[in-house]
């Protein structure tokens, strides 16, 4: 069993983390990872802002207006990273997830909030 990342580990801009992929889909990655950081530090910041109550994938769709073939693989990558967990109730019937201790501080240490899209084409969708 693996150990979580520590604040040094996290590269909230890097490729996403895909285990067992081809190598055609490892470039396609690489390729999309500024875009992809863009995205999951918009979502970070989504869940932090909402605090105790989170937010379910549902909403963060409708938040970001990010489709769910784009936002969801976003949620993965933060929850592979440590940087969010899922709570213990449900919303809906839907998970809600909340910022970790160690997502609050990637937060606290990044220089500036990148804000939230006012419409889809500033997510890159």
């Amino acid at each position: 069993m693996s150990s979580s990342p520590s604040y040094e580990q996290v590269d909230l801009f890097g490729p996403a983390l895909i285990e067992g992929k081809e190598e055609i889909s490892q470039k396609a990655g690489e390729r999309n990872a500024p875009r992809s950081g863009v995205q999951r530090l918009a979502m970070l910041e989504l869940i932090a802002k909402r605090s105790r109550s989170g937010a379910t994938d549902l909403e963060l769709e409708q938040a970001l207006r990010m489709k769910g073939s784009s936002q969801r693989p976003r949620r993965k990558e933060l929850e592979q990273r440590s940087l969010i967990v899922k709570a213990d109730a449900k919303r809906n019937g839907c998970t809600v997830w909340l910022v970790s201790d160690l997502g609050r501080l990637v937060l606290a240490q990044k220089p500036e909030s990148i804000g939230l899209p006012e419409k889809r084409g500033d997510m890159g969708l």
